[in-house]
């Protein structure tokens, strides 16, 4: 018999046993079960009698000697009764045989770690990152040639023996999983399970008080009581499986125990919360158990966060550990989170709760005040990171892409509340006073954001195959399955309304899901609603562009958002096909719009309309023409109709100028801080700019925003397109002719502008180049700018790429790896032959990186870099080859021919508007619009079964007129314009390129690039791609083309052995062109000089009468034309016919 202790409790104990009739001589362990024998119904009387005698004990105004409340193990005594109860024997002895009987056969480890504990993780064995297993149970299992690390714990259980979070292959010796748990015995549950309900019902009233109510006397019994039952049962927990899955069971069948756990946080000090915490956590490897705690547990996320916004603060989410303690332990359990996706609207609640934190810190004017949404920082990413939990299991993302389209207009319509957070004015006046410590919150915000955008849109573009349909609803309410989908996609806001938006895809072929449509319409929506409350779309419109007004815009997008309460609004329209709309205004400069005048107001951190159309966009390409594209994904989705079936009804042009605002806005941003016009705010607009480029903001920075500007660069008039690029970076006078610079800053700005155009137009970073190209460039960027470690490396690269399979193969074929000595690390050296693939329009570079990188190529290669590593025009995916058009623009013409003109007719003495920075710039566009034109000639020439002509090595392109015409950049080059200035002559790009060539041949360089023979060098491409450009440079600058061999050298040439093969292609070439020429030579030469203008520089050639009797020219039906290729084909047919 185990003794009586003879303080308070073992009295009060007593009296309370008698009063329930047990007699005196019974009031000892066993002689209560010789009672209890004979009395069972009596058993709830006396476990509640046992229980009350501790918290008599508690609620005494006894004292201690010292004035204190004694409340040490005030409930020891009770329960050690109860165990005597429930086992019917000395419970030491009984756990002691229990532990000793499955000893060696455990189903789940559980052990329960604190901070700064040691775990490990295995990448091989693991169901998701957040999985770790102790160090006993790594050592008893076998890793061998795994994944793994060590790593320091904060808090959580050892996850070996959990087949919802660790393979069952990675499981140690000493745990099997938890199939294994052998239940309790049908007799020792009998006993045992009717004194622990009634322990467990007493335990929930003594915990289940108001806040408000909680006296200090009630805190002090539930957190007494809390701490004692807590103890015992995790006693129970660790001598048997059996019993804890029994106890488990018990607890999360007695109604509203699990409810009345969860909110006695809130009551209990924090010395007990944890063991209340360590005792749950140990439940939850009972699956059964784990499921009911997850149901009442997203019934309570929202009453715990609902107190932190009413606080205000994050200190009050510490008053609620339960929360970020038990998230992660059951939102990463697919099948578990699946089920409460489905059942109990997990994602709803969290959404409820995200918005309405936005909420509470939005402002008078409409916006998320960042000075009151700081103080919720960690909670905001606290369900940011929930909610990415949920939306990274596959099942889970494609029952939200398929079934619950509401969810992501709710989520479209939340990003709104984020728009427009933190706007930078520019300061003109007075410098601005302090600086912005929350500068990095927005980008952190919208790192998070971009995270779940990445779910959302792979949900949205990977839902199973239901458009076999002629016309597929994509936006209906109605339940469809989710069995064969694939990924995710999210939607954020709480209570959604229920729209009936349609949207509606009309091609029965279409590989774009109907989901991601009416995603992009969404989108959109939220975009214009956005720039609608900004003022930004109440102007007009550049002329030429596809939105009029507002009226004409809403027509396409609907009304702009409203907010109802606590529920945002979209307007109801829906997106209809619209025609050709053409706009009749001129874009006027608001405060918001970045020009160059006026106090700015600009949103430097990323848009997140802006950036979901982005990685859609470039998810979907990538998709349908990326390198893992399948060959029937490539034959539905035709190029041609890529950007119809991803838009729908909404007209491209209209698209276009809608969404190219915000990122092109803060390109023109990043361009005016480098100029300086934003020194007076401080360090805050450097700081931007700096981060906007770097690679830590990638998914929602400077290259995913010029990917969607070529996007909308593709879909628009190329004229329009840089008209609007012109006056957003405040130059629209750029091309006036004047001489007098306008002010201090257009000289970086147009600088800016020029790399801008040619990145735009070259970039391929999400639109062309596979993974292994990728690395390669950026492995290239790296290096270029100095030797790097292994570590530095990888921290260099972008989050998709340093992950990747290729990377140590193409970092080992790009670069070597200088031996480390003493404590020197080895430093990876790129290798001299990939110098010549420095990419000087990388989008990331900083000026001072790029020097660095052109002074080191200089010492590497003895040349220039700006000399020799010339923008080129690469493979593109099929949808955006248009942008191509951008650079042969007669816009862009114009622009390069202004930078020439500054540049030719400055004096030494006045300052230039085109230094010489920005002319080598204007150049290196112009060779890339040169190279877009020997491309697509050669493409042109492929198709219609023509190779390109050889004469002295050089490769001589045959355009017809219409080619010629198809390029305005050739067509527009011996324009003559007239300067502002009447004492200056008409030019032309090509007499500008002359008098440059003959001006700077005094040796001028700039960075070490020969100006003179890069001027040379592009009019000699000019003359190969154009007879009126041949002749045009003949006339002006003959040293400049290649001599022509005359007929007898050639007659010699032809009849060599080497030329047997290129006669026998001349005969071919000449075969094909003798098949097209069906006419006579004389009335194909009469219409063809009808309406024809005479080129500017055409030579003055005496006309033959004879022409009858001489050979004529099977291009140009002249037998007296002076061009070399014509002397070529004249000497073949002379070949050919004799």
């Amino acid at each position: 018999m185990a003794g009586i202790d003879d303080g308070g409790a073992a009295a009060q104990l007593v009296q309370k046993l008698i009063i329930c009739g047990v007699a005196e001589e019974q009031t000892h362990q066993e002689g209560l079960l010789m009672y209890l024998e004979e009395h069972k119904d009596k058993i709830p009387e006396i476990t509640a009698a046992i229980l009350s005698a501790g918290t008599d004990l508690m609620e005494s105004p006894k004292k201690d000697e010292d004035g204190s409340r004694s409340s040490t193990n005030a409930y020891s005594e009770s329960l050690l009764w109860l165990q005597w109860m429930m086992f019917g024997k000395n419970p030491d002895a009984m756990l002691h045989d229990m532990e000793l009987s499955s000893e060696d056969d455990r189903a789940v480890c559980g052990t329960v770690w604190g901070q700064n504990g040691v775990a490990y993780r295995c990448r091989t064995c693991e169901s998701d990152p957040t999985c770790v297993i102790c160090v006993p149970c790594f050592q008893n299992g076998n890793h061998k040639d795994h994944d793994y690390s060590i790593l320091e714990t904060g808090g959580g259980c050892c996850d070996c023996g959990d087949a919802t979070a660790w393979k069952p292959q990675g499981f140690c010796t000493r745990h099997k999983g938890a199939e294994q748990i052998k239940p309790l015995t049908e007799e020792l549950a009998s006993s045992v399970g009717p004194v622990l309900d009634e322990l467990l019902l007493f335990w929930k009233e003594r915990i289940c008080i108001p806040r408000e109510k909680a006296d200090d006397c009630k805190k002090r019994v539930a957190q007494e009581l809390t701490i004692s039952i807590a103890d015992m049962l995790l006693r129970f927990c660790a001598c048997s499986e059996s019993l804890l899955s029994f106890v488990s069971q018990r607890i999360h069948e007695s109604p509203g125990l699990l409810d009345a756990l969860m909110r006695a946080e809130r009551i209990l000090d924090k010395k007990v919360v944890n063991k209340l915490h360590e005792l749950l956590l140990k439940l939850i490897a009972e699956p059964a158990f784990k499921c009911e705690f997850a149901k009442v547990f997203i019934q309570y996320y929202p009453v715990a966060f609902s107190e932190v916004i009413k606080g205000g603060n994050d200190n009050v989410l510490e008053e609620y550990p339960l929360i970020p303690a038990f998230s992660v332990q059951i939102f990463t359990v697919p099948t578990l989170t699946t089920r409460l996706v489905r059942e109990h609207n997990l994602l709803g609640t969290l959404l409820e709760c995200l918005t309405a934190l936005f909420l509470s810190c939005v402002g008078e004017d409409g916006r998320l005040q960042t000075s009151k949404w700081v103080n919720l920082y960690d909670a905001s990413f606290k369900l940011l990171e929930d909610a990415r939990y949920v939306l990274r299991h596959e099942e889970v993302s494609t029952y939200v892409a398929s079934e619950r389209p509401d969810l992501t207009s709710s989520w479209v319509k939340l990003l709104l509340l984020v728009q427009g957070m933190d706007p930078h004015k520019r300061v003109t006046s007075i410098p601005a006073e302090g600086e912005n410590e929350n500068l990095s919150a927005p980008f952190m915000l919208g790192h998070y954001l971009g995270i779940i955008q990445n779910l959302l849109l792979k949900g949205a573009l990977s839902s199973p195959g239901q458009q076999e349909s002629t016309n597929v609803t994509a936006c209906s309410t109605a339940t469809k399955g989710m069995e064969s989908a694939k990924n995710q996609r999210l939607a954020k806001v709480g209570r959604v309304s229920h729209e009936n938006s349609v949207c509606t895809l009309s091609d029965s072929s279409s590989e774009i899901p109907s989901p991601a449509a009416c995603l992009i319409r969404q989108c959109l929506k939220a975009i214009g609603s956005w720039l609608e409350l900004t003022g930004d779309l109440g102007v007009k419109v550049n002329e030429g562009s596809q939105l009029d007004n507002v009226a004409d815009y809403y027509e396409l997008i609907g009304p702009p958002i409203q907010e109802s309460g606590n529920m945002l609004l979209i307007g109801q329209g829906g997106m209809p096909q619209v025609g050709n709309i053409t706009g009749r205004g001129k874009m006027q400069e608001t405060s918001s719009v970045v020009t160059l005048t006026g106090g700015n107001l600009l949103y430097a951190h990323p848009h997140s309309g802006t950036d979901e159309l982005g990685l859609f966009s470039k998810t979907a390409m990538k998709k349908c023409f990326g390198e893992d594209a399948k060959t029937e994904e490539c034959s539905v989705v035709q190029s041609n109709e890529f950007f119809s079936q991803v838009l729908g009804g909404c007209e491209p042009y209209a698209f276009a100028s809608v969404v190219m605002e915000h990122p092109l806005r803060v390109r023109v941003f990043c361009a005016q801080v480098r100029a300086g016009m934003w020194r007076k705010n401080g360090d805050a607009a450097i700081l931007s700019a700096e981060w906007y480029r770097s690679v830590q903001w990638f998914e929602q920075g400077l290259e995913s925003d010029l990917f969607l500007l070529q996007c909308c660069g593709a879909l628009s008039s190329p004229e329009f397109f840089m008209r609007t690029i012109q006056e957003r970076f405040g130059l629209s006078d750029y091309t006036s002719l004047d001489l007098t610079q306008q002010n201090e800053y257009e000289s970086v700005l147009i600088q800016d502008m020029l790399t801008f155009i040619v990145q735009l137009v070259k970039e391929r970073r999400f639109c062309g180049c596979s993974i292994a190209d990728n690395l390669k460039r950026e492995l290239i960027y790296k290096l270029a700018v100095g030797d790097a470690t292994h570590s530095q490396i990888v921290r260099s690269l972008p989050h998709d790429l340093s992950s990747r399979e290729q990377f140590e193969d193409v970092l080992d074929s790009v670069a070597v790896c200088s031996d480390p000595s003493g404590k020197k690390k080895g430093k990876y050296v790129l290798r001299e032959a990939f110098w010549k693939e420095l990419d000087l329009y990388h989008p990331r570079w900083s000026p001072r990186e790029l020097q660095i990188a052109k002074e080191r190529y200089y010492r590497f290669c003895k040349v220039s870099a700006l000399g020799a590593q010339l923008p080129q025009w690469t493979h593109v995916f099929s949808p955006l080859r248009s942008i191509s058009k951008i650079a042969t623009s007669k816009a862009v013409l114009q622009i390069v021919r202004a930078v020439l003109f500054y540049a030719v007719y400055t004096d030494a003495s006045s300052v230039s508007r085109a230094p010489s920075n920005v002319l080598v710039t204007g150049l290196h566009l112009l060779s890339l619009a040169l190279d877009i034109c020997e491309a697509e000639s050669q493409i042109s020439a492929d198709q219609y079964g023509m190779d390109l002509l050889q004469h002295d090595d050089e490769s001589w392109v045959v355009l017809s007129s219409d080619a010629e015409e198809a390029f305005p950049i050739l067509t527009y080059s011996t324009e003559l314009v007239s300067p502002e200035s009447d004492k200056l002559k008409k030019d032309s790009m090509l007499t500008l390129l002359v008098s440059l060539m003959h001006k700077e041949k005094n040796g001028s360089t700039f960075s070490g690039c020969n100006i003179p023979s890069l001027a040379e060098s592009l009019l000699q491409r000019f003359a190969k791609l154009s007879k009126q450009c041949m002749s045009a440079v003949r006339q002006m600058a003959p040293q400049v083309l290649p001599s022509i061999p005359d007929h007898a050298s050639a007659k010699q040439n032809l009849g060599s052995p080497d030329s047997t093969g290129k006669r026998r292609c001349e005969a071919a070439i000449m075969a094909k062109m003798g098949a097209e020429q069906s006419k006579p030579a004389e009335s194909i030469k009469s219409s063809g000089n009808e309406g024809r203008d005479v080129p500017a520089f055409e030579p003055d050639a005496p006309k033959s009468t004879a022409v009858e009797t001489r050979p004529v020219c099977s291009l140009c039906q002249d037998s007296d034309s002076k061009s070399p290729l014509c002397c070529l084909i004249r000497l073949q047919v002379i070949i050919l016919f004799s």
